[in-house]
């Protein structure tokens, strides 16, 4: 009973940090540090899940998250 109540808030945290990162946006009065910082706290969050993405899908979702100019 215990470990399925658990593995329910993981899936629900797993679900809830990959929305965030896929949604994260960069603004353009957003300064590119602070930007990468939230960037980089998904993914530090994610990894501690034992979520891993290789260096290909960092590299889209980080170019993806950034302002068109």
């Amino acid at each position: 009973m215990l470990s399925s109540t658990y593995e329910k808030k993981a899936t629900a945290t797993k679900i809830y940090l990959i929305r965030s990162l896929f949604n994260l946006r960069m603004k353009e009065s957003d300064s590119v540090t602070g930007h990468l910082s939230a960037y980089e706290s998904l993914i530090a969050q994610l990894s501690s899940q034992g979520m891993t993405f290789d260096e290909e899908l960092h590299a889209l979702i980080l170019m993806s998250s950034l302002p068109s100019s």
